[in-house]
């Protein structure tokens, strides 16, 4: 995910709504999940510990071939998730994530679709303007009028700038997501679950990346507003 788009691309209004806070902290959480760290509850047979059971100290947990099962979460027992927990986990975030994200491109290019209307209007407009002054001065055979023509000759500039930024900005919407889900399915073709789970960790590192670069361009240094 470098190097064909850019977030350069876009426009802070744009940014403002392609980002949030909840999938800042979403894609944060997903990569911790990709961690060593995290953890779950150790479950033990109730009847190899039934003097504490009956004190209270562990909790009743759901039925196993053993018995009943129960945890202990005051003395902090925890074992490690097993990595297919884990990516499995990690891949039910990234489809929830993409389907918001989606949501967003999704508005932002109907907007940007309505606004190059208006801007291609504003060109047209601007161009017959200028037309007719300089019709009329060399008409009139008064150059003073035909001169005041590079007027909106200099002004649809303005218009063709948005134009051009919107063409750009456009082509990041059309393959952002695509581009996300691509780069990280190539993941699935790592046969050792350390490559995956690196490989899971760059890409995703990757995208966090860009969602903040987005949150700079749409809010700079100010905190970026909770949904």
């Amino acid at each position: 995910m470098s190097g064909t788009i850019s977030t350069s691309n876009v426009r802070s209004k744009t940014a403002k709504k392609l980002v949030s806070a909840n999938t800042i902290n979403a894609l944060s959480g997903l990569i911790g999940l990709l961690e060593e760290g995290p953890k779950e509850p150790e479950y033990y047979p109730a009847d190899s510990h039934p003097v504490l059971y009956k004190s209270g100290k562990y909790k009743l947990g759901k039925p196993s071939k053993g018995g009943v099962e129960g945890t202990k979460p005051d003395l902090g027992m925890r074992k490690e998730v097993p990595f297919e927990k884990r990516l499995e986990k990690v891949k039910e975030g990234m489809n929830k994530e993409m389907t918001v994200l989606e949501g967003n491109v999704n508005k932002s290019l109907d907007d940007n679709r309505g606004e190059k209307r208006v801007q291609i209007i504003l060109s047209i407009a601007l161009f017959l303007a200028g037309v007719i002054v300089i019709s009329m001065g060399l008409l009139q055979n008064h150059l003073e009028i035909a001169a005041t023509s590079a007027v909106p000759g200099i002004l649809i500039v303005y218009p063709y700038n948005n134009l051009t930024k919107i063409r750009r900005e456009n082509t990041f919407l059309c393959f952002f997501v695509s581009w996300i889900r691509t780069d990280l399915l190539s993941c699935e073709l790592h046969g050792k679950p350390k490559d995956v789970i690196d490989c899971y960790k760059k890409g995703l590192g990757k995208l966090n990346s860009w969602m903040k670069q987005l949150q700079e361009k749409a809010y700079g240094s100010e905190k970026i507003p909770t949904a």
